[in-house]
């Protein structure tokens, strides 16, 4: 081994490594959010790493913001202890489009949607790439709802004559925080600002697993999931099975579902659905590999087995405002779980509840707890 050292890794190969290695470090050490930001640029073709990336930065307290039509660059850049999310690494926004935007803004900040399309050359201001910036959340500053710009994109594109392209939008998503976090995910490829399980708070009888955990377990696993890229295949004896990812807010994993499984479960098996995944985890030469026994989805958990229903909200709201509200919301989903309210300040609870304070669990009572109280304030306890 001695001797095949001297010749077979070439010593002024391996000080040019040793001298990139500590420089690497040095910047690493003194400038992380320059370093990530750096290497996020390097790595934003590759959406699973830049995944990765992001979420060893939550692990470090290392803050992201989402893209921002005012702040981000082609790239991404540090500003004021936060990293901003690319432009470029956007889906649907080319590199002559962020410097296109850049240019533009350099005369001054944009106000609005219209002006930003009254601004910007015809050429670089398309459906498509108008789709794009808005729900990746670009426009978030400037208006509340993404959900009302896409309904209200023909008309902005009518006043400047802009052609539309050939299959219109679908702009009948309702206005909560879980269709503004979807369409964030299909403009970005992952969630960044929040994530469905922040929408659908669910507290387990039992403890669940995260994916990051499945490295040293093999055996029966139960973990929250979101399943992505479903493939439908099948084997020599023309029997159908499924193979797809699932991911959660630490990790993205491949699970195959064969025929005896499928069978009771391909009618939830369906992209960006979230649920409870029981699966075999085997560690096989160094990789994963989930085989599943049920998907759950979470609508069913839900409706099916909540023990209570918990709203959380401000100690600091008024009574009357919850009297009022508790009145509508019972009225419209009256039923049989009990519903307690909780209210939160510097980690303190205080609670309250009624005999009469009964549900019926679903994903509409979820949507109308947002509505009353300007946020998704809902929290379930599931027993399995």
């Amino acid at each position: 081994m001695e001797t095949f050292a001297k010749y077979g890794f070439n010593k002024s190969h391996s000080a040019a490594y040793a001298l990139l290695s500590y420089r690497s470090a040095y910047l690493k050490a003194h400038f992380p959010l320059e370093f990530i930001a750096t290497y996020l640029t390097f790595k934003s073709s590759d959406t699973e790493k830049v995944y990765e990336i992001l979420a060893d930065c939550k692990a470090k307290g290392i803050k992201v913001e989402p893209p921002n039509i005012n702040k981000s660059s082609r790239t991404f850049v540090v500003r004021e202890n936060s990293i901003i999310f690319s432009l470029e690494a956007i889906k649907g926004i080319s590199q002559e489009v962020a410097i296109a935007i850049e240019k533009e803004r350099s005369k001054g900040l944009f106000s609005s949607l219209d002006n930003f399309i009254s601004r910007m050359p015809e050429k670089y201001v398309n459906k498509k790439t108008l789709e794009a910036l808005i729900k990746a959340g670009c426009f978030n500053d400037l208006h509340p709802s993404a959900v009302e710009l896409l309904k209200h994109l023909p008309e902005y594109l009518k006043k400047k004559s802009v052609k539309k392209s050939l299959f219109e939008s679908k702009t009948d998503e309702p206005d909560t925080l879980l269709s503004r976090i979807k369409m964030e995910k299909e403009a970005l490829g992952f969630f960044l600002s929040a994530h469905p399980f922040d929408y659908f708070k669910l507290d387990f009888s039992e403890n669940l697993l995260k994916l990051s955990d499945l490295n040293e377990i093999n055996g029966l696993i139960k973990c929250l999931v979101i399943i992505q890229n479903v493939k439908f295949k099948s084997t020599r004896r023309g029997e159908r099975y499924a193979t797809f990812f699932v991911e959660d807010k630490t990790k993205t994993l491949e699970a195959i579902c064969w025929p005896s499984v499928l069978k009771k479960i391909e009618d939830v098996l369906v992209d960006g659905e979230c649920g409870l995944l029981i699966a075999n985890s085997e560690k096989i030469d160094e990789k994963i590999v989930l085989n599943v026994k049920d998907f759950i989805p979470v609508n069913s958990l839900i409706e099916n087995n909540s023990k209570l229903v918990v709203v959380e909200l401000p100690a600091n709201t008024p009574p009357e405002e919850i009297k009022a509200k508790m009145v509508e919301l019972l009225k419209h989903h009256s039923g049989d779980t009990l519903l307690r309210v909780e209210f939160v300040s510097n980690g303190f609870r205080k609670e309250f509840s009624h005999p009469s304070f009964r549900v019926k669990p679903s994903e509409a009572l979820c949507m109308t707890v947002e509505k009353l109280f300007k946020s998704p304030a809902l929290r379930f306890h599931i027993s399995l």
